[in-house]
């Protein structure tokens, strides 16, 4: 296991890759030329029909200028997720959407194929109170990879990890909230959601088997959130931490438990530093 940064990946890139996966440019640009056309839609109804349209051109305005960076990010050459050279794995650590991050830092992880125990594919369907305390549904895909790694190795990649999650940006640069790379120490797993990445989990995991053990698909559910346990309900709220989920982890612990709104924020905000075990 090896942890380098951007800048010393960039000036020895990895030769003969057969598997790249990176952000899928689809998800950010469908989206923003829906707004942009809001947006101009909503002028040109404001000028002839009602000024009452301008706010849809605000709104569509808005809404174009998140997705629209979320466009150029996804084409920058940082905007890969995982990496296959024949010999092992390469995985970027940081969300795409931070690029502006500094560059020397370790960010990307190197694994050779004997330091994956297994690969595993985990479908999750998490049940979470909405703003009006209904159930509010998400499914996931998240690609577990079991590391054959020595504990002060793991540890170093949890530094590494969690430097990102306390990075403060210089000048009016902004910190996503997004982690697609989570490390669980304790079980010595590597867990990669798959959210707007492209090829399809299905195709990385048929290529990846091929070279390493594939254990069964694992189907995860929650259930209601409201028949959760007190036990669920923790690991739950990990993460979603952990996966940069606050607001759903704090909507939970409002629900569940006893806090209010300043009670659940400081919970979060000692989990995600480490000073809650997790």
């Amino acid at each position: 296991m090896k942890l380098i940064s951007q800048t010393a990946f960039q000036e020895s890139p990895p030769q003969n890759i057969a598997l790249r996966c990176k952000a899928n440019i689809w998800v950010s640009l469908i989206p923003f030329a829906i707004f942009e056309m809001m947006m101009i839609a909503g002028v040109i109804a404001g000028i002839y029909e009602s000024p009452f349209f301008y706010y849809f051109a605000v709104v569509g305005g808005l809404l174009s200028l998140w997705f629209g960076s979320m466009f150029r990010s996804a084409l920058r050459p940082t905007s890969w997720i995982l990496m296959d050279d024949g010999s092992g794995l390469w995985i970027h650590l940081r969300s795409y959407l931070n690029y502006h991050f500094p560059s020397d830092r370790f960010s990307i992880l190197r694994l050779r194929r004997d330091e994956v125990e297994w690969i595993r594919l985990v479908k999750e369907r998490r049940s979470l109170p909405s703003t009006r305390n209904r159930e509010q549904v998400s499914f996931h895909k998240i690609l577990q990879l079991k590391l054959n790694a020595r504990d002060e190795d793991l540890e170093a990649l949890e530094a590494a990890l969690k430097a990102d999650v306390f990075e403060k940006p210089k000048g009016s640069r902004s910190r996503y909230v997004h982690y697609p790379v989570v490390l669980r120490k304790s079980e010595r797993l590597l867990l990669i959601e798959w959210s707007g990445y492209s090829p399809r989990i299905s195709k990385v995991i048929r290529h990846l088997e091929a070279q390493y053990k594939n254990l069964e698909m694992e189907k995860l559910n929650w259930g209601h959130w409201r028949d959760l346990t007190d036990k669920q309900v923790d690991d739950l709220v990990i993460e979603l931490v952990q996966f940069g989920n606050q607001m759903d982890a704090i909507r939970l612990l409002r629900s569940k438990r006893t806090m209010d709104l300043t009670e659940a924020k400081q919970f979060v905000e000692e989990l995600k530093g480490g000073k809650i075990a997790s």
